[in-house]
């Protein structure tokens, strides 16, 4: 319900239909809290929050994604919607992504092995966060090939930040808890893609509407939804720096292990 409210809230103004579903949504999350407190064992237990490294993790999965989500929809949609080319085309211009995330998931435990999760979250979210801010950069006459690096560095920080935000969230479940902090962890996922899908576009049509009248609005609109997205993300690196420096080190013996 919370996703479907934001959905509805991207393409239109709000209005009681919204309301009612976000507020549905919102009472059942209630429901479920005031069900999981009582009950002796819940799907998801309510002491899963009271691990500080799933809870830093789960809280910065969500709220990292919501300016991250929405990059592989956004940025095709202004390949086609400004700059007037093809869906072929929009489709390649996000395609390096995918590659470089290949190279990111190399890497990632030789990087966590180094730096450790606390370093390299905090770095590599603000590095998440300059680099959707410099998809703001091209000018509207601008070739739109200038979006080639910038999609295929985002890709591979992207990777490293999905991999090291999943792995510290489950570094100390114990073996009960296993089952329905992965499970958790999924739902959160997903959720958080769906809403930042959804942030993603609203912030657009914000933005569109500002400009309504100006020249090139639609162009301006994109570009100032890119750096609000970045702002967000390099927010979310708040959360990260209440991990400690030796959180995860526990996983090093299994970092090896991978890599023997």
């Amino acid at each position: 319900c919370l996703a479907i409210g934001l959905e509805l809230l991207g393409i239109g103004p709000l209005n009681t239909k919204i309301i009612f579903i976000m507020s549905l949504g919102l009472f059942m999350l209630f429901i479920y809290y005031r069900y999981a407190s009582k009950t002796s064992e819940p799907i998801f237990p309510l002491k899963l929050f009271w691990i500080r490294t799933f809870r830093l993790g789960f809280w910065g999965n969500l709220i990292t994604r919501l300016g991250i989500s929405a990059i592989p929809l956004l940025v095709p949609l202004l390949i086609q919607l400004a700059y007037k080319k093809d869906a072929v085309v929009s489709g390649w211009i996000v395609a390096p992504m995918a590659f470089t995330a290949i190279l990111g998931k190399s890497s990632v435990i030789k990087i966590l092995n180094k730096l450790g999760y606390r370093t390299t979250l905090r770095i590599n979210t603000f590095m998440n966060g300059i680099m959707i801010m410099c998809l703001a950069i091209p000018q509207e006459d601008s070739s739109i090939y200038w979006f080639l690096p910038i999609t295929a560095i985002l890709g591979y920080f992207n990777s490293i930040q999905y991999t090291s935000m999943n792995t510290i969230s489950i570094a100390d479940l114990r073996d009960h808890q296993n089952s329905s902090g992965n499970t958790l962890l999924s739902v959160n996922q997903q959720l958080s893609i769906g809403f930042g899908i959804a942030f993603g576009l609203l912030v657009l049509q914000f933005f569109d509407h500002q400009n309504m009248g100006h020249a090139h609005n639609l162009h301006s609109a994109f570009r100032y939804t890119f750096i609000s997205l970045g702002l967000l993300t390099l927010f979310s690196g708040v959360l990260f720096k209440k991990l400690h420096q030796r959180d995860g080190d526990n996983l090093k013996s299994i970092h090896h292990n991978e890599e023997a």
